[in-house]
């Protein structure tokens, strides 16, 4: 039997066989005997109780799969990371990667999912004052999972294996992980409950990786929506670093987001940190709020401000931390009002929220439904004046502890989705060192470029 992809344009295309195909008259003997042998043969396979039995079957486990295929390829162009242009650092970097994700629904309750991602980054240029990285080809097992829903109990869903935790603004983490998530809803309410391990088994196929220290995480996430208009949200978090017995983190967090008078659009984070690290009680607390109007104009104009801070440590020889921090598995990634996603905390800086304070103000604009263009503008300090590497920060110069001014970031960031199955994304970053680093310390930037097609 033939095969035909139906509907192309869908997200998940099936297989099904394909239509008959329309047979024009023609006087040609071969071509009149040629049709005798396949209506023949079609009639044969019409009218055999077990054929036609197979085909039925066939046709109804080819609709419990669904297929999709992603193609995504970026370049990225990073200069000057460590703020000193007497030194050439930079580096351009070609990412391809082809993603399959495939369901498969086994009942009305019960489904697998897999996603498996082919990656290799290549080098196209590099600076004389470093070495040129090198990429291993990556087979990368990122999500293979069951969903079992509805049963035992009505309104609970149970998912086992490897999955992505991924919130909003990816404020709490984007990341894969093993381990067991339960979800449960219930009118305005929703609740869920799970235990992960980051990197249980290794994630590139093609590596034999040695994981000597593997993280758990235990989280508990509420959730209360009175209306479509508002949501908020509890939680707790538990990190326990299996290599250090003693180490746990506690994230404890309260957030909301939701629409104001149909065009104010307004989040709110607030948490605090506690537990032990190294012996040392940690008691940091943060906070990221903001909110974006929208204009009823041409073009959708749309302006947001937003402030984000992490407590510092103003005693580091005590025993107790008081410097905020997050889970160590989140992105910072979210957009305002545009098609494209971007890093909240600046494209070149993009910190940790930990021993600092961010205002942010931006500008955007929709030219047409789905596209838009976003100007970000970050202003950095430190909430405590201290020496070394901010936290998870991409810059790699260390600040000198004489002054909090950490510098100022500019950021462009554009996304086109018109084209069906198709996206086109641009980002371009600055930062201007403040008079926290040296004073000889230069201008740092980003150039991102790159599209994600859908077959």
């Amino acid at each position: 039997m033939i095969f035909c992809i139906s509907n192309p344009a869908s997200k998940y295309p099936r297989l099904q066989p394909c239509p008959r195909p329309a047979w024009s008259k023609d006087t040609g003997t071969g071509r009149e005997a040629l049709l005798f042998v396949l209506i023949a043969a079609l009639a044969a396979m019409l009218f055999s109780p077990a054929a036609w039995a197979a085909e039925q079957k066939t046709q109804k486990e080819q609709s419990k799969f669904e297929i999709e295929t992603t193609l995504e390829s970026k370049i990225d162009l990073h200069n000057n990371r460590d703020l000193d242009s007497k030194k050439d650092d930079s580096l351009l970097v070609l990412d391809p990667d082809l993603t399959v994700e495939i369901l498969y629904k086994a009942t009305d309750y019960f489904e697998i999912f897999t996603e498996i991602e082919a990656a290799r980054k290549f080098t196209l240029d590099h600076g004389n004052d470093i070495d040129s990285p090198s990429h291993d080809e990556e087979l990368n097992l990122k999500q293979l999972y069951f969903d079992l829903e509805d049963q035992p109990f009505d309104k609970l869903r149970l998912r086992l294996g490897r999955q992505e935790f991924e919130d909003e603004r990816e404020w709490l983490y984007d990341q894969e992980l093993d381990g067991l998530r339960l979800f449960y809803e219930q009118d305005k309410w929703s609740a869920e409950l799970s235990a992960s391990r980051l990197a249980l088994a290794r994630e590139n196929l093609l590596k034999n990786d040695d994981y000597d220290e593997h993280l758990n995480f235990y989280m508990a996430y509420g959730s209360y929506q009175p209306n479509t208009r508002h949501e908020f949200n509890a939680y707790t978090i538990l990190i326990d670093e299996r290599a250090k017995s003693a180490d746990e983190q506690v994230l404890l967090g309260l957030r909301s987001r939701g629409t104001l008078a149909n065009a104010l659009d307004y989040w709110v984070e607030l948490a605090t940190v506690r537990g032990q690290d190294e012996g040392v009680d940690l008691r940091g607390y943060g906070l990221d709020l903001g909110a974006t109007y929208r204009f009823a104009t041409a073009f959708s104009p749309n302006l947001s401000l937003g402030y984000a801070f992490g407590s510092g440590d103003s005693s580091p020889e005590d025993s107790r931390d008081r410097s905020f921090r997050q889970t160590g598995i989140h992105d910072n990634t979210g957009s305002f009002n545009g098609v494209e996603d971007f890093q909240l905390y600046g494209e070149v800086l993009d910190p940790e929220l930990s021993n600092i304070h961010i205002i942010t103000a931006g500008l955007g604009m929709r030219p047409t439904e789905k596209s838009s263009l976003d100007l970000v503008y970050h202003h950095y300090r430190q909430d405590e004046a201290t020496e070394g590497k901010l936290r998870n920060a991409w810059i790699r110069e260390e600040t000198l502890g004489e002054s909090r001014d950490l510098g100022q970031g500019l950021d462009i960031i554009l996304g086109y989705r018109e084209v069906r199955n198709l996206q086109l994304y641009a980002s371009y970053g600055l930062f201007f060192p403040g008079e926290a680093f040296a004073d000889s310390a230069d201008t740092a930037h980003t150039f991102q470029v790159g599209f994600e097609y859908e077959f």
